[in-house]
């Protein structure tokens, strides 16, 4: 099931896991960890990507993100917990870079939400005139797909 994306067409599906396939449970990641003093998540994490049938291709998706925890101490005002990343998806045609700050209350690099939009910012090849990445998160199968419309 897809999130409403008003009035935009879909250019295109792609694939990623968490881990390197449905038998070998090892992780699909190279990550840079930052130190962070709130003890969440913080750094640098890149994936390879799959098609449809989960099979290895030599596309790429980068995240670059940190997790902030709700906070209370602003008199009046209280911050959520939120999950601020830019991501890079580099193809043999073209890339796409896109950012998006969501309420999330996870403490590690994998998100609790079942779905998370971002807003692009740069596009290239058949990526061009993209506006919007969303990318739909299932933990217990450690599969994503990821929805690029313009």
């Amino acid at each position: 099931m897809s999130a409403p994306v008003n009035g935009l067409t879909l250019i295109t599906t792609l694939y990623y896991r968490t881990t390197i396939s449905t038998t070998d449970a090892s992780s699909n990641n190279v990550r840079i960890n930052f130190t962070n003093p709130q003890n969440t998540y913080a750094g640098v994490s890149n994936r390879f990507m799959m098609d449809a049938n989960g099979n290895p291709n030599k596309d790429v998706i980068s995240f670059v993100g940190y997790r902030t925890l709700a906070n209370n101490d602003l008199g009046v005002y209280s911050i959520y917990s939120l999950f601020n990343e830019t991501l890079n998806i580099q193809t043999k045609t073209g890339f796409v870079n896109a950012t998006a700050i969501y309420n999330d209350t996870g403490s590690t690099v994998i998100t609790e939400l079942p779905y998370v939009q971002y807003a692009v910012s740069a596009a290239s090849g058949p990526f061009v005139g993209a506006q919007i990445v969303t990318i739909y998160f299932d933990n217990v199968n450690k599969t994503r797909r990821v929805e690029i419309y313009k």
